[in-house]
């Protein structure tokens, strides 16, 4: 379960980086509009291990929502 949890933070975290820098958003004023706090959207970036709750707020905050794709593996 560990490793399915850092993969899923790790595929969030670049994602979310990508949209904030896609806007031109500093993290202080994402921080001040969705109730979390510079720490915890700069962590939410580094993919690392906070709640999903953390990560639910940020995902929402941009109007975005989760996809899982189940895609064939590699090498066969």
């Amino acid at each position: 379960m560990n490793n399915f949890s850092a993969l899923l933070r790790g595929q969030l975290a670049t994602q979310l980086r990508q949209i904030r820098l896609n806007k031109n958003l500093p993290i202080i004023d994402i921080a001040c509009k969705c109730d979390l706090s510079v720490a915890n959207i700069d962590a939410i970036e580094r993919g690392e291990a906070l709640s999903f709750k953390k990560y639910l707020r940020l995902i929402h905050f941009y109007r975005k929502r989760i996809k899982i794709l189940l895609d064939n593996e590699v090498g066969r």
